[in-house]
């Protein structure tokens, strides 16, 4: 029995065929290495013809070339330009650091604007006293209305405009 329907490819590609593939690709590669080799080593080329002299006085010096994975070892920074905008990472973020801890934690003062500053674990413990303004449904904070402190019942010290809406608690 036979379907006539089904058919199938009575022919095989041959070994030769991939490995001429293969081959050609190979060299096709090795051709277009060497032509963007070439196109890289012109464009050096013009680019150092032109590079402006930084002084008519003084001779042109080339750049030492980077060893590969190394990070710039030749770099002199006392040529470095200045002003140098960070120099020593890790003491700059500590002095910040001890900076900040300063302001948070020194004595309170009010300044001639009259903004008060509080050291920080003062005003985290009047926070948790008063607790934090609310925000009626659909307008704007009420001054008197607060979320009350963990473990305390809230107060409302102002009583409701006649017309305010009512706030869900």
């Amino acid at each position: 029995m036979e379907n006539v329907e089904v058919s199938y490819e009575k022919r095989d590609l041959g070994a030769r065929n991939i490995l001429l593939f293969f081959a050609i690709l190979f060299i096709v590669g090795v051709i277009v290495h060497f032509i963007i080799w070439g196109v890289y080593g012109a464009m050096e080329k013009v680019v150092a013809h032109l590079d402006p002299v930084a002084s008519p006085v003084k001779p042109h010096e080339e750049t030492p070339k980077a060893v590969l994975l190394q990070n710039t070892p030749m770099v002199d920074l006392n040529k470095f330009a200045q002003p140098r905008l960070q120099f020593d990472e890790v003491t700059d973020m500590s002095a910040f650091n001890w900076q900040e801890d300063q302001i948070l934690h020194s004595k309170s003062w009010v300044d001639d604007k009259g903004s008060v500053h509080l050291p920080i674990e003062v005003a985290k413990e009047e926070l948790l006293k008063k607790g934090l303004p609310i925000r009626a449904e659909g307008g704007s904070a009420t001054p008197g209305s607060v979320i009350p402190a963990y473990g305390t019942q809230a107060q409302n010290t102002q009583p409701s405009a006649p017309n305010a809406p009512a706030v869900k608690r």
